[in-house]
């Protein structure tokens, strides 16, 4: 999206491809259809990027063992380059009625997910340490990426939620669903019914009580609410998924992959339904 430091926007990216297949579908079909704008940071981030700082920084996936490099993300450099691009990008993207969804992922590593923090895999967690992370800088990390997103005033900004990784100073790590807590509650402050409380790991029943908390955290604070399904090997009965995604007060579930095996565009009507039923006025 942003090949160099101080560049603008690549033309025909990605999103102007999208966008152009987009219209000329719904014009086709006379629907109305939408895009959701996953902005992937972390090990996707671009190398100019990854080096403000110091040098990229070493992590390793502990679910699939993908290896990778972040940049400093709890820097004010790093900051200062993604509110850039969310300049950027709502200056060319807001107002296109095509685009209804964009994510919030500055403190992120493999997925769009800010609160993962990779932390049951030692050589991660040393490598971020010795980069010199802190859990003071990740916290105001997750602050300022919200912050950053005030820029969209026509998008929903997407922000996915977990029990929080905390990796403390001498390398030992926990969960705290607290903060994770904090910070929906300050998204909605900061964002309004712009901030989508979103989680992509969704399966039924959650794999541990900080999930269940969580999940009762979103719906006490209402729509919009969205989730991604975790992947189609550890979520379950797809049907049961969807069923808990509306009974949690979800407006949207993206599918997981492989999902056509699963169930058919009929079979999925009666949730739409439901879905809808849940969306914000």
């Amino acid at each position: 999206m942003q090949p160099a430091s101080g560049a603008t926007i690549a033309t025909d990216n990605p999103i102007d491809k999208a966008i152009a297949q987009l219209r000329a579908l719904n014009a086709t079909n006379h629907t109305h259809l939408g895009l959701k704008i996953r902005i992937f940071s972390g090990v996707w981030a671009p190398d100019w990027v990854k080096s403000l700082g110091g040098n990229p920084v070493a992590v390793v996936n502990p679910q699939s063992g993908q290896t990778g490099t972040i940049g400093r993300f709890w820097t004010d450099a790093f900051g200062q380059a993604y509110d850039r691009l969310e300049i950027l990008l709502a200056a060319k993207y807001d107002t296109v009625p095509e685009v209804r969804e964009t994510t919030i992922s500055r403190c992120t590593t493999f997925y769009d997910e800010p609160f993962i923090r990779d932390t049951t895999d030692p050589a991660t967690v040393s490598a971020l340490l010795g980069a010199g992370y802190t859990v003071a800088a990740d916290e105001i990390c997750q602050q300022q990426e919200i912050q950053a997103s005030t820029v969209w005033h026509h998008t929903h900004s997407d922000l996915s939620f977990n029990p929080y990784q905390v990796i403390i100073a001498v390398g030992s790590t926990r969960t705290d669903e607290t903060f994770t807590a904090s910070m929906m509650q300050y998204c909605r402050e900061v964002l309004g019914t712009a901030c989508v409380l979103e989680n992509n790991s969704l399966r039924d029943p959650p794999p541990v009580p900080a999930y269940a908390s969580m999940y009762a955290t979103m719906t006490q604070l209402g729509a919009p609410i969205a989730f991604q399904t975790a992947a189609a090997a550890r979520l379950g009965v797809l049907s049961q998924v969807v069923a808990y995604a509306v009974s949690l007060g979800a407006d949207s579930v993206e599918l997981p992959g492989g999902y056509q095996s699963m169930g058919t565009p009929t079979s999925f009507a009666s949730d739409t339904l439901l879905l809808a039923g849940n969306a914000a006025p």
